[in-house]
């Protein structure tokens, strides 16, 4: 804010009608809110205070130059705001439209499971071979991400995967469905057991995974973590049964 001091050499100015816009808004915008300042310009203007006008030309100057150089810090000031406000809208619309992803409603034949006996060979100290299941979901329409959450719980005795899947989307692949988000997405479970060195690699067999449900749940899945078993066992009821069995191949 302009302090009175600078407001007050400005008025003999003001009321003489010799200053420039910009002192003339400076004054006024000051005046509003200061009574000292409203009351001193008042006398001026009724009379009651002779204005004179300073004639030394070298104090005219310092005082306007104060006021441009107020002016000036203003005026930056406000830039510096407007643009960071500009690059806040322009990071949240970006975000809003291209990460912003919420669940996608299952739809009856748009989503298909797929569970995999996958041979692996890896090199890890000369040789080595393993074994693997991959899971791969499938999608007639384009999604941004594939949520997961699963977990072992026994069912009548046997260790079963309790597993729940919810594809993500956003604006852009609502929008732009060919140019923006994937159709298909995998998954692997990588298990290699080394042999010895120099050692010819066994006959990869394929693994005996524990049997495992999957179901499609649209909503957020990270709240499932913190749940009992009990409750994460009975939000299948909330779901769409996908699959079960222990090895899936088509």
């Amino acid at each position: 804010m302009i302090k009175c001091e600078i407001i007050q050499d400005l008025l003999p100015l003001y009321a003489d009608g010799a200053c420039s816009d910009q002192s003339q808004e400076l004054v006024e915008e000051h005046t509003q809110s200061c009574p000292a300042c409203s009351k001193e310009l008042a006398k001026m203007q009724n009379g009651e205070i002779e204005v004179h006008i300073q004639e030394n030309t070298s104090v005219k100057i310092g005082v306007l130059k104060s006021v441009k150089r107020k002016l000036f810090k203003k005026n930056i000031m406000i830039a510096a705001a407007a643009s960071a406000l500009a690059l806040l809208i322009a990071f949240i619309s970006y975000w809003s439209i291209f990460h912003r992803d919420t669940p996608m409603a299952y739809v009856e034949g748009d989503i298909m499971v797929q569970r995999l006996f996958v041979e692996v060979s890896l090199e890890v100290d000369g040789m080595a071979a393993g074994a693997s299941i991959m899971d791969i979901i499938t999608s007639t329409k384009s999604f941004h991400g594939l949520h997961i959450a699963s977990r072992m719980i026994s069912i009548n005795g046997v260790e079963t995967e309790i597993m729940y899947l919810c594809l993500g989307e956003t604006l852009a692949t609502k929008w732009w469905p060919d140019l923006s988000g994937q159709r298909v997405h995998r998954f692997l479970d990588v298990k290699v057991a080394p042999p010895p060195a120099n050692v010819a690699l066994p006959p990869i067999e394929p693994p005996t995974p524990p049997p495992v449900e999957i179901y499609y749940l649209a909503a957020p899945l990270n709240k499932l973590r913190s749940m009992s078993d009990e409750d994460f066992y009975a939000q299948r009821n909330s779901g769409v049964f996908l699959w079960s069995g222990n090895l899936h191949t088509k």
